[in-house]
C-alpha cells in the first residue's frame, strides 16, 4: 500500500455473510453495496481521504477501538488485516468511532456519514473537541488522555507506532465524478480518488455600463459549506444535543435528513406546538427529541400520551399520513364479532403441522401516559393495578404472579 494520505478512515464491514447467512440473513451484496456508498460520499466531501476497508493501519495499533486483528510483522506492509465483526458496519477515523450499525442498528444515510467525517477531521486538525460527531465512546489506550491533553488525541509522529494529528486539507472541489476501484475482503488496496485536474477557468470580457444604467444590486445572502442557522433562535440538530431543553428554538437539519420530523416540521407548526404540552405534561420537544438528536432516524417523533395525537396535531397528523397511508379523515374499520370474519380453515397438510398457538394483544391502561413519559411512580403503580386484577381470576385463569424486582436471577 502506497500511503500518501494522512486522512484514514477505517471500515469494518461484516463479511463471509454466507457462513452465518441462516442465523442472520445477511445480505453481503448489501454490505459491499453500502461501503462504496459511504466510501464515494467521503472522498467525494474531503478528497485527499483514504478509505479502507477491514484494514487498520499499523499507526491506528494504539486505539482500542480496532481489535480482531491478523498478526503481521512484515515491515513492507504498513497495514493490519481485521476479523470483522458479524453485522458489522463501522466508520472511524483515528479511533474515533463516527458511525455504527451494532451501536444504532440502521444502515448509514452516506451524505450525512460524509459530513460527520468533514467535521470530525476538521476539528481534529485544529485541535478541538470531536465527541459531538461520535457514534459512541471511541477510547484510547493509556486512558484516553494524551500528551495535548484532549481525549482521544496524540502529538506523535505516523510512523513511530503511534497516532497522530495531521493538519486538514481543505478540500477543492471535484470537476469529474470520484473514481475508485472496488475492493476484495482480503489483500486489498484501499479506496482513493484518482488525481484530478482542475478546469481551467474563462474569464469573459467586463463591460463597464453607462452611470445611469447602473441599478442598485438587490443584497445576497452568502452561501458557505457549513449549515447555516436563519435566525439567532434557530438550533442546529446532531449528536450533540443532551436534553430536550436544548431545543431552545426552531431546529435546522443537516443536509441529506430524511425523517419524517424533518419532512414535516415548518417553522409555523414550530410557533405553534413549542409551548405546548400533552395533559401528562409531556412537552412538544420532549416528543421531537429523539430524532433531532438521532437525524439518521426513519420518523423522530414519539407520542407521550394518547393525548398527544391531539395537542400534537399538526404534525403527528402529517406523520401518520405519510408512514401509514391513513389521513385525518378517515375512519379506523375494525370488527370484533368473530362471526363476521372471513377465516377458513388451514388445509389438511398445514393443519397437523400446528401443535399451539398463542395472541399477544398489547392495551394501555386509562389514566397513564405511554412510555416515553412513564415515571417510575406511574410505573409501580400500573403493576400494582395489573396485579391486582390477575389475582381476582378464578378457575383456568387463576395463577400465580412473579414480580421481576422480586425473582431471583435463577
Amino acid at each position: 500500500m502506497n500511503n500518501d494520505s494522512d486522512i484514514i478512515f477505517v471500515v469494518e464491514s461484516c463479511q463471509n455473510c454466507k457462513d452465518h447467512h441462516w442465523n442472520t440473513r445477511h445480505d453481503e451484496a448489501k454490505y459491499q453495496e453500502f461501503f462504496k456508498k459511504v466510501a464515494s460520499a467521503i472522498i467525494e466531501r474531503i478528497p485527499n481521504a483514504m478509505v479502507m476497508k477491514n484494514q487498520i493501519p499499523k499507526q491506528y495499533l494504539p486505539f482500542d477501538l480496532y481489535n480482531n486483528l491478523v498478526p503481521n510483522d512484515q515491515e513492507d506492509t504498513p497495514y493490519f488485516q481485521q476479523v470483522p465483526r458479524t453485522g458489522a458496519f463501522e466508520v472511524s477515523f483515528k479511533g474515533m468511532l463516527v458511525f455504527s450499525k451494532l451501536k444504532g442498528g440502521y444502515w448509514p444515510n452516506c451524505e450525512l456519514v460524509a459530513e460527520k467525517c468533514f467535521l470530525t477531521v476538521q476539528d481534529d486538525s485544529d485541535g478541538k473537541d470531536c465527541t459531538q460527531y461520535l457514534a459512541g465512546s471511541s477510547p484510547v489506550k493509556g486512558g484516553g488522555v494524551m500528551a495535548s491533553g484532549k481525549k482521544g488525541r496524540s502529538s506523535s509522529k505516523i510512523g513511530s507506532g503511534s497516532p497522530q494529528s495531521v493538519p486538514f486539507k481543505k478540500p477543492a472541489q471535484a470537476t469529474q465524478p470520484t473514481q475508485f476501484a472496488p475492493q476484495a475482503s482480503f489483500g486489498e488496496e484501499p479506496l482513493r480518488q484518482q488525481p484530478i485536474q482542475p478546469a481551467p477557468i474563462q474569464t469573459a470580457p467586463v463591460v463597464q455600463p453607462e452611470p445611469a444604467a447602473i441599478a442598485k444590486p438587490e443584497p445576497v445572502a452568502a452561501k458557505t459549506e457549513k449549515f447555516t442557522l436563519d435566525t439567532p433562535k434557530d438550533v442546529q440538530v446532531g449528536p450533540h444535543l443532551t436534553s430536550p431543553s436544548d431545543l431552545s428554538g426552531f431546529p435546522v437539519f443537516p443536509a441529506g435528513t430524511k425523517s419524517l420530523l424533518c419532512a414535516g416540521l415548518t417553522r409555523e407548526i414550530w410557533e405553534d406546538l413549542s409551548t405546548k404540552s400533552d395533559p401528562f405534561g409531556y412537552s412538544f420537544q420532549e416528543a421531537i427529541f429523539s430524532g433531532c438528536k438521532n437525524v439518521d432516524s426513519g420518523i423522530g417523533v414519539y407520542a407521550g400520551s394518547h393525548d398527544s395525537y391531539t395537542t400534537f396535531a399538526p404534525l403527528f397528523d402529517q406523520v401518520i399520513e405519510k408512514y401509514h397511508g391513513h389521513k385525518k379523515t378517515d375512519n379506523h374499520q375494525a370488527e370484533s364479532a368473530s362471526a363476521a370474519l372471513d377465516a377458513p380453515d388451514f388445509p389438511a397438510d398445514e393443519a397437523e403441522m400446528i401443535k399451539s398457538t398463542r395472541i399477544r394483544v398489547g392495551r394501555n391502561l386509562a389514566g397513564f401516559p405511554l412510555g416515553p413519559a412513564l415515571k417510575a411512580s406511574d410505573r409501580a403503580m400500573v403493576e400494582s393495578k395489573v396485579t391486582t386484577a390477575l389475582k381476582s381470576f378464578d378457575g383456568e385463569l387463576k395463577g400465580t404472579y412473579y414480580s421481576l424486582g422480586s425473582m431471583s436471577e435463577q
